[in-house]
C-alpha cells in the first residue's frame, strides 16, 4: 500500500507517519518511510535547492571551487519552483513503483496534493499548468490512502518556529490559509482517499484514528505479512 501524509506547517505529519511505521514493522511488514521533495539522492539535491537555494548554491560552488555567481542567488520564481517539485518526484515515483513492486509498504510525507496546495493554491498558479505538471511526474500513481492532518495555520506556524526554518516559512499567513483551503478542497473531491483529522488533539489519539483507518482498509495489516 502507498500512503501519503499532508498538512500545512506544524501539522504533526512526519510524526505520524513514524508512528505508522512503528506499528505496521511491529507486525512485521517492511516499510519504506520516505518524503517530498526528496525521498532519492537527486531529489533531495533538488529539495535543498528548493527550500535553502542560497545555502546550497554557496556550498556547491566552495565545493567545486567555482567563481562567485554574478549575479548574487535571485528569488525562485513560482513557475521554477513547480518544475523544481515536480523534477524531484519524477525521480522518486521511479522509486516508489520499485517498492510497492517488491511488497513493500510505502509511508509518504507529502506527495503530489502538496504541489497542487502549495504551488498552485498557494502560489495562485494556474489550475490547469499545475495539474499537467504534476501529472506528467507521478505518471499516474496515486496513494491508495492520504491522512491530511488538519490544523489553523496560525497554531500550526506557531509549532513550527520551533523547528528548523526553511524559505517556505516565511510566506504571509494568507499564503498558508489558501493552502489549507485547496487540501480541504482536494479531500472533498475524494473522500474514499482522504481522512481528514483534527491535528491538536493528542499524538496517540491521532496515531489510534490513522491505525483505524489502515486496519479497515487492509485487515491484513493488524495481524502482519
Amino acid at each position: 500500500m502507498f500512503i501519503t501524509f499532508e498538512g500545512g506547517e506544524g501539522s504533526g505529519k512526519t510524526t505520524q507517519m513514524r508512528k505508522l511505521a512503528d506499528a505496521l514493522e511491529a507486525r512485521g511488514h517492511t516499510v519504506w518511510t520516505t518524503r517530498e521533495p526528496g525521498g532519492t539522492p537527486v531529489a533531495e539535491v533538488i529539495r535543498r535547492v528548493v527550500l535553502m537555494p542560497e545555502a546550497t548554491v554557496e556550498a556547491l560552488r566552495q565545493a567545486r571551487g567555482l567563481p562567485a555567481m554574478q549575479p548574487e542567488i535571485d528569488d525562485i520564481t513560482p513557475v521554477t519552483e513547480l518544475l523544481l517539485m515536480n523534477a524531484a518526484r519524477a525521480q522518486h515515483v521511479v522509486a516508489i513503483r520499485r517498492a510497492l513492486a517488491s511488497n513493500t509498504i510505502v509511508l509518504c510525507d507529502r506527495f503530489a496534493d502538496a504541489t497542487l496546495a502549495y504551488q498552485g493554491a498557494g502560489r495562485e498558479m494556474d489550475e490547469a499548468t499545475v495539474h499537467a505538471v504534476t501529472a506528467l511526474a507521478t505518471g499516474g500513481l496515486t496513494p491508495d490512502l492520504t491522512v491530511l492532518l488538519d490544523v489553523d495555520p496560525r497554531q500550526g506556524l506557531r509549532r513550527k518556529l520551533r523547528a528548523t526554518r526553511n524559505r517556505l516559512d516565511d510566506e504571509p499567513l494568507a499564503f498558508y490559509e489558501r493552502v489549507r483551503a485547496a487540501y480541504l478542497a482536494l479531500a472533498a473531491q475524494e473522500p474514499a482517499r482522504w481522512l481528514i483529522l483534527d491535528a491538536t488533539q493528542p499524538q496517540d489519539a491521532i496515531a489510534a484514528q490513522i491505525w483505524q483507518a489502515v486496519a479497515t482498509r487492509w485487515p491484513a495489516a493488524i495481524s502482519g505479512p
